[in-house]
């Protein structure tokens, strides 16, 4: 299994973009076929242990998590509780495999910080996460192939919508549909603190990428305040990516090293690249709560959907418009 593919070989999916102007129902049908698609298009790379199919894989799943919950009111609720179960199951089994990269990313970026006779004694380390990155991927590819994995792409691929009014689109009804989404992101960061523990960042994260991806979706109908809300909301998802990494390495070599043999040496500096890690925490959470704060405390999510709100009533923009997935 060759997991050191370059990314550039992985054609990125798509994103869609929504056209103001599309049914709710048929915006909703795009959008979900949109990720189906684009789940297709990463599966044999994931298959094959590919790091950035993988990775994309991941990706998409919780693109599609984003738009069920954006159309969460023009899908049947039978199918809205099936996809809120299935989705983030599948997400986790290619997020597995996939946090062994980033860890070992990592851990091999921090190690250059250490004296070089003691990152050496750190390959015991590299070879235990390489053994764990295989077993991941050997469960990715049982679920993968698994009669539950099988349906959910197929209830994916023919959703059930609700009876909405033909004239309701998109634009009426935009600002409405992401409300809750903000107001779970607002939710998750009210009670943040430096201290506060890893699951309230992750928390915070989770509904961060989500409304950024809700965002993305609306794109036709923002303005200046949607643009700057967006990139506000990509910066602080980048910014808490980076803490939930650090999260994931100190939580696996602190779990290897009590459950496995491992000689003194490795011990030893896998204990100062804890310590490394556990500084660099400490700033990452003093630098993602002051993110969060600016843009709470700046209104930017509110001032973008009052834009996209106030921009229910202009004039009608092109038809569905399918950019690069960043």
């Amino acid at each position: 299994m060759d997991t050191d593919a370059p990314a550039e070989t992985v054609v990125r999916p798509s994103k869609i973009v929504l056209s103001p102007d599309d049914p709710l129902g048929a915006a909703a049908r795009a959008a979900i076929a949109q990720g189906v698609e684009a789940l297709k298009q990463m599966q044999a790379g994931a298959v094959a242990g590919e790091v950035e199919s993988l990775h994309q894989l991941r990706v998409t799943t919780r693109r599609l998590r984003a738009a069920i919950e954006l159309f969460a009111g023009v899908l049947h609720g039978s199918r809205v509780r099936v996809y809120k179960r299935d989705l983030p199951w599948l997400g986790q089994a290619a997020g597995m495999v996939r946090e062994c990269d980033v860890v070992g990313d990592l851990i091999r970026t921090r190690s250059a910080k250490l004296d070089p006779q003691m990152a050496e004694a750190l390959a015991p380390i590299y070879d235990a996460l390489a053994e764990r990155r295989n077993a991941e991927h050997q469960a990715f590819l049982v679920m993968a192939s698994c009669k539950r994995c099988v349906l959910l792409l197929e209830r994916l691929s023919q959703p059930m919508i609700r009876k909405v009014d033909a004239g309701t689109t998109v634009r009426s009804k935009a600002a409405v549909m992401i409300r809750p989404m903000a107001r779970s992101v607002v939710r998750a960061g009210s009670r943040l603190a430096e201290d506060s523990p890893p699951e309230w960042f992750h928390r915070l994260r989770v509904r961060v990428k989500r409304l950024r991806y809700a965002f993305e979706m609306l794109a036709p109908l923002g303005g200046k305040r949607h643009k700057k809300a967006l990139a506000r909301l990509v910066a602080t998802q980048d910014l808490l990516g980076l803490y939930q990494d650090g999260v994931a390495a100190i939580a696996w070599m602190r779990s290897h090293c009590a459950s496995e043999a491992v000689p003194p040496a490795t011990l030893l500096a896998a204990g100062a690249l804890i310590q490394s890690l556990l500084k660099r925490q400490r700033k990452l959470s003093a630098r993602c709560l002051k993110r969060w704060k600016r843009l709470e405390r700046k209104g930017m999510i509110r001032e973008a959907i009052a834009e996209i709100g106030r921009r229910a009533h202009t004039a009608p923009v092109p038809a569905l418009e399918v950019v690069d997935a960043a």
